[in-house]
C-alpha cells in the first residue's frame, strides 16, 4: 500500500532490501531514546537490530508479528514507524481492547518538518482501518515534546501516565509501602 504526501515521498511496507536503511536509521531512534529517558530505553547492540528487523520485514501484511513502514523518496529512507496489533484486557468489568500500537516511530533530522512523519501515523490509521482495529496507541517519554505536539495534532490524547522506578540490585528494598 501506498500513501503519496505532500512532499513527494511515499510510504509502503518494509521489504528486505531496506534493511541496511532501517538498521541505521533504528540505531540512531534508539540512541536518542536512551538518552532522552534512560530509565525505560537503551540502545541496542547492531547485532540486535538486523535480527529484530528481519522478524519484521515480510511479504505480507501481518499486524499481528508486526511491520515496518517506510517513508522513501528516490530509493533513500528518511523516516520508518513499527506497527503491531495489541489486545490488551483491562481488569474490573472492563472488555478486552484491540488496539493498532505505533512502537516506534522515527525520521531522520534532514527531513524533519516535511510531513513525513504525519504520513507515517496517516499510514498506520488505514492499516488499522483496513484491518477493522478501532484505536491507535502510542507511548511517548513525557521530555519528548515533538512527539507530544505531533501525535496531538494527528488528533491522540493522553489517556494515563506511566511511573518508572530503577532498581538497583546493590540498594536496599524499600519497607515503606
Amino acid at each position: 500500500m501506498n500513501h503519496a504526501p505532500r512532499h513527494c515521498h511515499v510510504v509502503r511496507s518494509a521489504d528486505p532490501s531496506d534493511l541496511a536503511q532501517l538498521a541505521r536509521m533504528v540505531a540512531a531512534g534508539a540512541r536518542l531514546h536512551a538518552q532522552l529517558d534512560p530509565t525505560r530505553y537503551c540502545a541496542p547492540s547492531p547485532t540486535q537490530i538486523l535480527p529484530m528487523l528481519g522478524s519484521l520485514v515480510h511479504d505480507e501484511v501481518d499486524l499481528d508479528r508486526g511491520l515496518i513502514l517506510v517513508a522513501e523518496r528516490s530509493q533513500v529512507l528518511l523516516g520508518t514507524a513499527m506497527i503491531r496489533r495489541c489486545k490488551g484486557v483491562r481488569k474490573l468489568l472492563r472488555k478486552a481492547e484491540e488496539y493498532l500500537h505505533v512502537t516506534w516511530i522515527w525520521v531522520d533530522p534532514e527531513y524533519r518538518k516535511a510531513g513525513i512523519a504525519s504520513a507515517l501515523i496517516s499510514a498506520a490509521e488505514t492499516h488499522a482501518g483496513q484491518a477493522g482495529i478501532p484505536q491507535i496507541r502510542c507511548e511517548i517519554s513525557e521530555v519528548n515534546e515533538p512527539s507530544k505536539l505531533l501525535f496531538g495534532a494527528k488528533g491522540f490524547c493522553t489517556t494515563q501516565s506511566m511511573m518508572c522506578k530503577p532498581i538497583s540490585s546493590d540498594s536496599p528494598a524499600d519497607s515503606r509501602r
